[in-house]
């Protein structure tokens, strides 16, 4: 009894997950992209709901009231960008400040009252829960995933674009980001607004699903959606990211020779080094007496830069008088033929004996594969995407392994080195 009475909950729980995850994807921008806690989401997502249930049943179209809630979420996010940027305020205090400052708004959209009922009965509503156990297109869980692939493929296209990275280089580093040219402040408020933006849009689903609007029913929102998103990433990253990409200056002894190179290199996010980011940098050690050691500090800003010139000034002053002890006897050059474990993202015809040519080219140059993985379905051309990791071994056998295959079935589209 109590099995079945859970199958019979599941459409609806998976329902309203699809629109909690939509404002977690908003929480998303705020908190990991541009690294602020956003409390404004616990107002923003009764506004958007306040606006589609008054525009509704004044007889607007459905969707002319969903993008209204989504562009009311957005004067939302100026707000507290606005307090955030010019005025100077904290981000979480701005967000508590543009949250409390909603809550009369709300009521005041609602025409003082605390709630609102949006009836399916009455009104062409987009989903409702009555229907949450209809097996038709009428389902909320098909629309609300056909809604929520549109926007996930939005934003995918949003932040490739020069806006878009300019946003997320705000996020990672707004320091350089501003050196590089970039109005961060700008950057922030657009951050904001599309966020909030969501979060109406998400609470404009909600009030259609459950078929009222109340002016509290925002509170926990933002629990709601930094738990989604600490959850999905601790899960995600086991499955899909067990790397992480730096830029990393590496010397180490090969044949005899001190080889040194600078490169994109994937690590292990087990690895000290995964973990360092934004202005911090690291210096990895691994000695045969000491073993294993990191220094770790920052690397930008203006005290650390300056205190990095004066050790520089300092230590060429005294080479002058003194002879620099050499680390080691052996040679050092840069390294021409750098040998690691390769990642391997390749783009190969969906046919029989495709993947055994590819293999085989590697196996001709003495490249052994270490695992293989197919990521999605076959495009409309008929391709799919195959990523490999190699054993450890040289970049021009790898090179040339790839550069030996037919771009007609199979084609490289990119090579990262891996260090372990």
């Amino acid at each position: 009894m109590e099995i079945a009475k859970l199958f019979n909950a599941l459409p609806s729980a998976g329902s309203q997950g699809v629109i909690w995850g939509i404002m977690a994807i908003g929480v998303y921008i705020t908190y990991r992209i541009l690294d602020v806690a956003d409390l404004t989401v616990d107002g923003s997502i009764a506004t958007g709901g306040a606006v589609a249930a008054v525009l509704i049943i004044g007889g607007c179209n459905v969707w002319v009231a969903m993008v209204a809630a989504f562009l009311v979420g957005m004067l939302a996010g100026l707000a507290t960008g606005i307090f955030h940027t010019f005025m100077g305020i904290p981000a979480i205090l701005a967000g508590i400040l543009t949250q409390l400052s909603l809550y009369s708004i709300n009521l005041r959209i609602l025409g003082g009252k605390a709630n609102m009922a949006v009836s399916v009965n009455n009104y062409p509503l987009l989903v409702s829960a009555r229907n949450a156990r209809v097996l038709s297109l009428s389902n909320p869980i098909f629309i609300l995933a056909a809604l929520a692939v549109a926007v996930i493929a939005l934003l995918y296209w949003f932040f490739g674009t020069e806006r878009g990275c300019s946003l997320r280089a705000t996020g990672a580093n707004a320091n350089m980001a501003r050196a590089q040219g970039i109005n961060t402040n700008a950057d922030k408020v657009l951050g904001l607004m599309l966020s909030n933006g969501l979060v109406a849009f998400s609470g404009a689903l909600l009030t259609q699903y459950q078929g009222f609007v109340d002016v509290g029913m925002g509170r926990g929102a933002i629990v709601i959606g930094l738990a989604a998103v600490i959850i999905g990433e601790v899960v995600f990253s086991k499955i899909f990211h067990n790397f992480a990409l730096k830029l990393l200056a590496v010397a180490k002894e090969e044949d005899g020779e001190i080889q040194a190179r600078v490169h994109p290199t994937f690590v292990p996010n087990s690895h000290p080094l995964a973990n360092v980011n934004d202005a911090f940098n690291a210096v990895f050690v691994k000695g045969h007496a000491c073993g294993e050691m990191m220094f770790y500090g920052r690397g930008a800003g203006d005290l650390p830069t300056a205190s990095a010139l004066v050790s520089d000034l300092i230590c060429a002053a005294k080479a002058k008088r003194h002879e620099l002890p050499a680390v080691s006897e052996a040679p050092c050059r840069m390294a021409e033929d750098w040998c690691c474990v390769h990642f391997v993202r390749m783009r190969a015809k969906d046919e029989p004996g495709v993947l055994s040519l590819i293999t085989g080219g590697f196996a001709a140059e003495g490249v052994s594969i270490a695992s293989m993985v197919q990521k999605g379905e076959r495009d409309e051309a008929g391709f799919v995407q195959l990523i490999f990791l190699t054993h450890r071994a040289g970049e021009h056998a790898v090179r040339r392994a790839l550069a030996k295959m037919d771009p007609v079935q199979a084609s490289a589209e990119s090579v990262i080195r891996v260090e372990e």
